[in-house]
């Protein structure tokens, strides 16, 4: 058997490593994509259970913000047009932090990506 390869069989293996290596980086890619969204997913179902057993509960406790402020002498009107108000607040707060949470699950491979950034500067080097 030769030892030494020739020129063209080098490049050969080293294009032929290229493409293996590149296949594996993808193949990552794909898994750690995959995950990032089922994290996300999981995190949207419990907001979406919480959200619905909140609101029920919410409801109850405003009626009875309303109720205390009219038999504390306000006009149910007024009462009910003030705690409206602060819970639309508070829900505005809410929904902004669950949307910002939400924005900051990684869902894009970024190690991958650093990774196939790496992969391509060694590559191109070899071929210099």
């Amino acid at each position: 058997m030769n030892a030494e390869k020739s020129v063209p069989e080098l490049f050969s293996d080293l294009i032929d490593n290229l493409s293996s290596l590149f296949r594996q980086e993808v193949r990552l890619a794909k898994t750690e994509f995959t995950e990032g969204v089922e994290n996300a997913r999981g995190g949207v179902a419990y907001i979406a259970a919480g959200t619905m057993v909140g609101l029920a509960a919410l409801i109850v406790l405003l009626g009875a913000v309303v109720a205390w402020l009219a038999w504390m002498g306000i006009d149910v009107r007024w009462g009910s047009l003030a705690v409206g108000l602060v819970a639309a607040g508070i829900a505005a707060f809410l929904a902004m932090k669950g949307i910002r949470d939400l924005k900051s699950t990684a869902v894009v491979p970024g190690r991958v990506m650093n990774q196939l950034h790496r992969d391509a500067r060694v590559a191109k080097e070899s071929l210099q």
